[in-house]
């Protein structure tokens, strides 16, 4: 090769080279913000309602759901419903339902775009201690729930009959069985003396034998089930099942009074433990997705602590950590959102809610993608200015179309009065920032003769509300009392 060629053939290199580190590099970028399935982050919700979600309670959970929404302004990406082991419609001492979720329910998160994760627990009520019992003694009754015996079989009726129903279903449903195993607070986890369950001998090694099980009963029959492992922090490893028989990895992690930590310095350390266990390097992303299974900043810190934990920390997973797909936040209890914990202002729901705006925190799982909750519902606002003899007067509108005139009702106790339509000029409500600059809001409903008696009487004025549903409230100021002369 001649020199002139060699010399191209370097500056050559010299040029390129650069250009294609900086192309990898933004490729690199890009996969990087690219978090959940859809390269967005999927928050998730723990409500109360999950936790008796059975039979014949699908409307209030529903319920609990569209509030949640009309709060945050987002469906939140999952929704969490406990499972306890069991024949199907039975429910145990803690409110759980045994049988996969009814299709009303699933009917309802699917309309909302919601993926299911289901916290499979494999505990009866036979497996918790009775008063002066030996622990070290169980029957027959509790040793069925061991890892050991579901391993062999125990529950494979019961598993197969959640798989036909998770396989009609026909859609993938996230299962989290036996979570945070790696403890000693649930009766799957190994026995701790003083605990209220019975030791039923179990293990590492046998916790990964049962779950291993499990997966060959129930993926065969329903291969949309995803498989979610996840441990408490702390060492979790002896207790993992191996790829090949795990979807998604995870764990469980809250700040509390004792930890006081951000949401990254709480993550960091086992987000690069699961990277290593499933990979062999920490610097590796995860294949296996990673969920935050529960998580939440206790609501006896005060702002603006709380909302900064909420808003660092799901930027920062974002930002961090591509191999995290999901946080499911745990709103109960000591975790609540929209609870002070008794000091003022303290509720971070807008903190959460101004994240769920942003379209990097929208994702779902597939086959979901993000729609935005219909609009919360308004009442009408408004007010009774005064009634006398001749005519009660005021001014009402519904916030959800200003441009629409509604009706006021009349009562006198528990008897219908009349109505009128609040559509006269009010140029003074407008003035003072009512009704969306629209005038056409004041009414005047003449006294009906039959008040005219000589005795006092209560003129309470209702404002009728034009949808979506919100209610017909009382006007401020009402009811008016009058006493005219016959």
């Amino acid at each position: 090769m001649s020199r002139k060629l060699q010399s191209f053939g370097i500056l050559f290199t010299l040029l390129v080279l650069p250009l294609t580190i900086l192309l990898a590099q933004r490729i690199q970028n890009y996969i990087n913000h690219a978090a959940g399935p859809d390269g967005k982050l999927i928050m998730g919700i723990s409500l109360p309602g999950g936790n008796a979600a059975q039979e014949g309670r699908e409307t209030q959970t529903l319920a609990e759901i569209d509030a949640f929404a009309s709060q945050t302004g987002q469906y939140p990406g999952t929704y969490s419903i406990w499972n306890n082991f069991g024949l199907p419609g039975e429910t145990t001492s803690d409110g759980a339902s045994t049988a996969f979720p009814s299709q009303t329910l699933l009917n309802g998160l699917t309309a909302r775009n919601i993926t299911p994760v289901i916290f499979m627990q494999p505990v009866g009520s036979s497996i918790h201690l009775p008063s002066g019992a030996d622990p070290n003694n169980p029957p027959a009754s509790a040793k069925k729930y061991s890892n050991a015996s579901i391993a062999n079989g125990s529950f494979d009726a019961y598993l197969t009959t959640w798989a036909q129903a998770a396989n009609a279903y026909n859609k993938p449903v996230i299962l989290r069985y036996a979570h945070e195993m790696n403890q000693t607070w649930f009766p799957w986890g190994p026995y701790k003396d003083g605990k209220r369950y019975y030791n039923v001998g179990n293990s590492s090694a046998n916790y990964v034998s049962a779950w291993r099980h499990v997966y060959k009963v129930i993926h065969p029959i329903a291969p949309k089930v995803k498989f979610f492992w996840c441990p408490w922090l702390g060492d979790f490893i002896p207790f993992y099942p191996g790829n090949n028989y795990v979807d998604y990895v995870g764990f469980d992690a809250y700040d509390s009074l004792d930890k006081d930590k951000t949401m990254q310095d709480l993550y960091d350390d086992p987000i690069l433990k699961l990277r290593t266990m499933v990979t062999g390097s920490s610097t590796t992303q995860s294949p296996k997705p990673i969920i935050i299974g529960e998580t939440g900043i206790d609501l006896r810190f005060p702002n603006p602590k709380r909302s900064d934990w909420i808003t660092n920390g799901y930027s920062a997973m974002y930002n961090k950590y591509p191999d995290v797909a999901a946080i499911i936040y745990f709103n109960f209890g000591n975790w609540e959102l929209n609870s002070n914990g008794g000091l003022p202002e303290n509720k971070i729901t807008s903190a959460y809610a101004a994240l769920a705006s942003q379209p990097k925190f929208q994702g779902r799982f597939p086959p979901f993608t993000y729609s935005a909750p219909p609009p919360a519902a308004h009442p009408p606002t408004g007010y009774h200015d005064s009634s006398d003899c001749s005519v009660s007067s005021g001014w009402t509108c519904d916030p959800d179309n200003y441009a629409q005139s509604i009706d006021v009702h009349f009562y006198e106790g528990g008897t219908f009065l009349g109505a009128v339509t609040a559509n006269q000029s009010r140029p003074d409500v407008p003035n003072a920032g009512f009704c969306g600059g629209n005038p056409n809001v004041g009414f005047s409903f003449a006294t009906p003769q039959s008040l005219k008696d000589g005795n006092a009487h209560n003129i309470t004025a209702y404002a009728i509300n034009i949808g979506p549903a919100g209610g017909n409230p009382v006007l401020g100021n009402s009811p008016k009392t009058i006493q005219c002369a016959p």
